[in-house]
């Protein structure tokens, strides 16, 4: 059975092989993708991430376990790259008005994702006044849920895919395009099996997609597009960034993450392999 519906900015469909009851399980995972959307949106004033961004530089708040999880793994890796992935550049996105401003308030530019405290668990704290945005790992952290979910319902096999972002796991295996920014044109770049890939496009020439920018220096991205194939949806979702900025320079990076990336390059237009995956 599989089913889609719209979420996280993009139609997801959803896919379930073998569970008892397909419609509850492919419905948990839904939810679980809804739960992250609820939760990690910087476009929703209630959610707990736009709270946050509000008043986590005056003391620390209280959030969802999810929230605390992501804003840890966010944290991690913008460390190993360090810098380079950095959630806090959602602030230079407020400034260029790509994003919303809560209150009428501009963040602090010169913030980063090491002025997160998380050193209480569920509890989030801003060392100063940041605006996070999640939206480089957020989703992938959503489709590596609604896995969860099917597996939990019982199903053998199944795929998310949520735009840009996809899974599979057990015998299912699918074939991965991507839509090429110059032309619109679908490109085949292979097939996956129990394993993620993850999709960014790197230029400002695709709207309403943020640019990707490095937070460490500010680089403009070497690549025009990344594909990132990894064990996990969170893994692929982030290290696209990291990969469109730094280019081949990111291989000791991939190879520590067990991961593998296709870039194809912003001025000449040719594809570049990078890494291995361990699977």
């Amino acid at each position: 059975m599989e089913r889609a519906r719209p979420h996280l900015g993009t139609l997801v469909s959803v896919r379930a092989d073998g569970a008892p009851q397909p419609a509850l399980a492919i419905e948990a995972a839904f939810s679980a993708i809804a739960r992250v959307e609820r939760l990690m949106s910087c476009h929703d004033p209630e959610s707990e991430l736009s709270q946050l961004n509000r008043a986590a530089h005056l003391r620390a708040l209280t959030v969802d376990s999810w929230t605390w999880r992501v804003f840890g793994l966010a944290l991690a890796f913008y460390r190993i790259s360090k810098g380079t992935f950095d959630c806090a550049i959602g602030a230079r996105h407020v400034a260029d008005g790509r994003l919303p401003s809560r209150g009428g308030e501009t963040p602090e530019i010169e913030g980063s994702s090491a002025d997160i405290d998380l050193s209480v668990p569920n509890r989030i704290r801003y060392r100063r006044k940041l605006y996070m945005d999640l939206g480089g790992i957020a989703k992938g952290f959503a489709v590596d849920r609604a896995v969860e979910a099917l597996r939990r319902a019982g199903a053998e096999s199944g795929v998310i895919n949520a735009g840009g972002d996809l899974r599979a796991f057990g015998a299912a295996t699918e074939a991965v395009h991507v839509r090429m920014p110059c032309d619109g044109g679908l490109l085949a770049i292979g097939e996956i099996r129990e394993a993620a890939v993850a999709t960014s496009v790197a230029g400002e020439e695709t709207p309403p997609d943020l640019p990707i920018l490095d937070g460490a220096n500010g680089r403009r991205p070497v690549a025009r597009l990344v594909s990132l194939f990894a064990s996990r949806c969170v893994l692929a979702d982030a290290l696209t960034k990291v990969v469109a900025v730094c280019g081949e320079s990111s291989a000791p990076l991939l190879a520590r993450c067990g991961a593998e990336a296709l870039l194809c390059e912003r001025d000449t237009g040719l594809w570049t392999r990078i890494g291995a995956r361990a699977c």
